[in-house]
Parts: C-alpha cells; sequence; structure tokens
C-alpha cells in the first residue's frame, strides 16, 4: 500500500506545464531549504539528485495537514485497507528514492518509484511516443517478466536477468529519440523561452499561487497581469519565436574549445562554481547581442541552452543478475556511456537563438558578431537550419558567413 501510494501521489505537486514552471519556484528559500534536508539524509556518496518538484512533494507529504489527511482516509475506507503501518515519512521517502525507515535494506521498493526504470519512466516515455507520434516500442512484457531482486552492498536492489537487458536497451535508445525529436524540438524549446519570459515580467507566479493552480486556470485568465494575458493569447494562436540561430556540432567551426567547456559545465549542474561562471559566461553573450540590436529589439530574441539527457543513474544502478546471482552493472554489459556521448558528439544536443517574428535576421546578425567575440565561430549551417540564408546574415552583419569546417563535438568526451 505505502509504495502504491507514492506511485499515485509522487507527482502531486507538479504545478502549470510541469518542469517547464519548476525555474520560477526552485530558487524559493523554503525549497532549497527541502532540497538540502532530503540530501542530508542519503549517505555520504550517494549522488540522487533530488529536484525541486520532488521537495514540495516531500515537504507536503510529510506535513501535519498530510498525516490528518491519511488518518481521515484510513476511517473512511478501513484499516485493513490503510494498514496504521502505512506513514506519511515512508510514502514521503520512496518518491525521492529511500528507502522505507524501518526496511532501509529494501532499496527495490523506492526503485519502484524512483529509479533507472521506474513505472513512472516507463509509463511517460510510452505516453510522449504515443501523443506525439513518435513509434518507440519497448517489449514492457519481457522487461517485466525479467525483474527480480538482487543483493548490493547490503542493500536488496531492483534488478533484470538476462532476458531484460534488450528492453533496457530500448529504453535508453528511446529516451534519446524523445530528447531529440520532442524534448528539444525548436517548437518546445520556444514554447518554453516564451513562458519563462512571461513568467520573469509577471513577478507573481510564486510557488503558493502555482500548487494551488493548474493549467486550466492559468490559461482560462485566472493571471490577469498584462504580460500573462499576451503570453496565452500567443500560445492559443500558436505565435511562437522563429530560430534565428542554430548551434550544433555540425554549425560551429570549433578554433577554440573553451566555449564548448563551458556549455559542458552549464548544463552538467556538477559543480555549482563552475556553472555559475559558465553562467555569467553565457550572461555575457546575451549582453553581447542586446548591444549588437537597435534598442526596439533588444528584448526580441531569447538564448535557449537545454539540458542533455542524464545516463549517469541509469549507468551506475541499473543491475543485471547473471546466473550465479551475482550483480553487474548495465554498463558492463552495454556502454550506456557510449549511448550519451553519440547524443552530445553526433549532432544531437543543439542551442538556439530564437527571435520574434520580423526580427529574425537582425537578431542571427547580432548573435554572429557576438559570438565571434567570444570565439565561438558560427558558419552558414547555423542559419541555414534556422532557414535563414547565410548571405543575407552576412550583409545583415557586415561580415562574411564563412563555410562549414569539418565537425567536432559540442560537449567534451
Amino acid at each position: 500500500m505505502t509504495v502504491r501510494l507514492a506511485a499515485l501521489l509522487h507527482d502531486i505537486t507538479h504545478c502549470i506545464f510541469s518542469h517547464v514552471s519548476e525555474p520560477l519556484y526552485e530558487r524559493d528559500p523554503r525549497v532549497e531549504a527541502a532540497r538540502a534536508e532530503i540530501v542530508g539524509l542519503f549517505p555520504p556518496n550517494d549522488d540522487t539528485e533530488v529536484g525541486a518538484a520532488e521537495a514540495v512533494t516531500f515537504s507536503l507529504i510529510t506535513s501535519a495537514r498530510f498525516a490528518e489527511f491519511l488518518e481521515e482516509m484510513r476511517c473512511i475506507v478501513g484499516k485493513d485497507r490503510l494498514p496504521p503501518e502505512v506513514s506519511p515519512t515512508d510514502i514521503a521517502r520512496l518518491i525521492v528514492g529511500l528507502a522505507p525507515e524501518k526496511y532501509q535494506d529494501r532499496l527495490y521498493l523506492a526503485q519502484i518509484i524512483n529509479g533507472p526504470f521506474d513505472v513512472d519512466k516507463l509509463d511517460y516515455q510510452a505516453r510522449d511516443g504515443y501523443f506525439t507520434g513518435v513509434t518507440m516500442p519497448v517489449d514492457l512484457d519481457r522487461l517485466l517478466a525479467s525483474l527480480c531482486v538482487g543483493k548490493r552492498k547490503n542493500q536488496q536492489v531492483l534488478a533484470v536477468d538476462h532476458r531484460g537487458i534488450a528492453p533496457l536497451e530500448q529504453l535508453l535508445f528511446n529516451r534519446m529519440l524523445l530528447y531529440d525529436s520532442v524534448y528539444h524540438h525548436h517548437k518546445i524549446r520556444a514554447v518554453v523561452q516564451l513562458f519563462r519570459r512571461a513568467a520573469e515580467r509577471d513577478k507573481t507566479l510564486t510557488l503558493d499561487w502555482l500548487i494551488d493552480h493548474d493549467e486550466y486556470d492559468f490559461i482560462g485568465g485566472a493571471r490577469q497581469s498584462v504580460a500573462l494575458r499576451e503570453l496565452v493569447t500567443r500560445l492559443r494562436a500558436r505565435d511562437l519565436p522563429h530560430r534565428a540561430v542554430v548551434i550544433h556540432p555540425a554549425t560551429v567551426n570549433d578554433d577554440t574549445p573553451e566555449w564548448r567547456h563551458r556549455i559542458a559545465q552549464y548544463v552538467a549542474e556538477s559543480d555549482p562554481f563552475d556553472r555559475e561562471a559558465s553562467k555569467k559566461w553565457l550572461d555575457g553573450i546575451t549582453e553581447s547581442i542586446k548591444q549588437e540590436l537597435p534598442s526596439e529589439l533588444q528584448d526580441s530574441f531569447y538564448l535557449d541552452v537545454p539540458k542533455p539527457p542524464k545516463f549517469q543513474r541509469i549507468q551506475n544502478t541499473t543491475y543485471v543478475k547473471l546466473a550465479d546471482d551475482h550483480l553487474v552493472n548495465l554498463d558492463e554489459i552495454f556502454k550506456i556511456t557510449s549511448a550519451q556521448n553519440s547524443y552530445a558528439q553526433q549532432a544531437k544536443y543543439r542551442m538556439y537563438v530564437f527571435a520574434e517574428r520580423g526580427s529574425e535576421l537582425k537578431v542571427a546578425a547580432a548573435a554572429f558578431k557576438a559570438f565571434s567575440s567570444r570565439d565561438l565561430h558560427l558558419n552558414g549551417e547555423a542559419f541555414r537550419l534556422a532557414k535563414l540564408r547565410p548571405e543575407d546574415v552576412g550583409i545583415e552583419a557586415g561580415k562574411i558567413i564563412p563555410e562549414r569546417k569539418p565537425m567536432h563535438g559540442l560537449l567534451p568526451r
């Protein structure tokens, strides 16, 4: 029952547009304090990440009000169906990837809810593929039949036998396919940037409001500010920013590796100091583009640096049970690190500069000059992929747009 309740409640505090709205409240002091508290519950060397939405969910479920709610439910359904040993704390622990308090050796219970191939991933991959028309076959029957529990460092962990290796490989490839075809699609990224710009201007989309309202409230006019009314109108009319520059390995003549290093640091989120330095570097590029534009167009562009898919947790905590009951990491059988590198290296990862309708050419020219000043040398492909003619961009910039040199990876190996 604890596992079932964790499955039902694991996304209970997702706000409007799901993860798109997380940056609006992840710096809330209450969220930062909750994340720090949860991280402190993990073993010292555990690198499990706790997202802002997970921290809010943990806080809600471990609150006194939720305990009262659970008792009210127990009175309604009876102690047989909702036993007293089902505790809010254990529900919350499973959601963030921790074993129950009394059974801390049963990590597999948490991995069902929050693990390398948990039920959420099995659900949203199939659902996202279905609703976006991306064909992604996974032999779920075979995967579920292969599930087993193994012993790893005094803990019982979720594993698969040899039959589950192929379905897990399918899940990995599907994850990359969804990022390439859906999550990093330029229309999706344009909507994300449009929403965040409007939310930043509004300043009232606080965590307290977001928790109490959904997309129907938001689009239906519960927010009456000018910025958000304009956003809703544009979303309904599909009036989105257009690509002005596409940045990936084929569109950059890589004369210096610093920019690749900076972008890798920014999206990795591993070292806060390095990430902050890289953020300042990207903010400097944004400011340089602004300076190259006339005053009336300085708010007409968006620099988009999306985060690539992460495979480290799948690499480190996906176990295969061999015939002698010995567990090995999936990475020892199928090199997940190679799959991750392929996304970053083989022209999969993309950054964008978007522009409002009618300003694409001026923004592209300004971006070309701004990037060049920081040793990021764009070639003609950066503009052709945005459906602009490089020669037109060159005339606008007063520069000659070079042609493509041999391709290098965007993110360092």
